[in-house]
């Protein structure tokens, strides 16, 4: 799952272009069970070499060090799951899954258009659905900025019971 990410991104970065593309699974083929939108925000520049780095994240309620934490279902389900980044995104593929089957939350990302950075939620649809007790869900998440650098993590976290 996560190199089938990591090659769809690498796709889109090497492709240049500024129009959002949406996966579909090919009618024929059963192995595609999941849809990715790749969001795209303007063309590719040319790498700086003084921001040889890729997007970090600075701020979520779900991040690698709540592994070993019970997070809070019913406000992640009201407040949605977010990121926040030190740098704006020229792309990005996120996606909130429970056993390896996508739980089509909605994303909303925010660019303040400072450049001061950029943010990412998830958010259940009106009708769920919602994170549930005591379950392993996790987050895949590919970022790339507009020189191309590229962040890929998976956050595994659990909630409470």
């Amino acid at each position: 799952m996560k190199y089938l990410l990591f090659g769809l991104a690498i796709l889109m970065l090497a492709c240049g272009t500024d129009s959002g593309v949406v996966e579909e699974p090919d009618p024929v083929v059963e192995d595609l069970e999941r849809v990715f939108v790749v969001h795209e925000i303007g063309p590719t520049t040319e790498a700086d070499p003084r921001e040889p780095e890729p997007p970090r994240i600075v701020k979520s309620n779900v991040y690698p060090k709540h592994e070993r934490v019970a997070l809070n279902r019913v406000r992640l389900n009201e407040e949605g799951i977010f990121f926040h980044f030190n740098e704006d995104l020229h792309r990005f593929v996120v996606d909130l899954s429970l056993n390896g089957e996508s739980l089509g939350w909605i994303v909303n990302a925010i660019r303040p258009g400072n450049n001061m950075g950029f943010s990412i939620t998830l958010t259940p649809p009106l009708d769920g659905p919602f994170l549930e007790r005591g379950k392993e869900y996790v987050v895949d998440l590919l970022v790339g900025d507009k020189t191309g650098d590229v962040l890929e993590m998976e956050i595994q976290f659990r909630t409470g019971h």
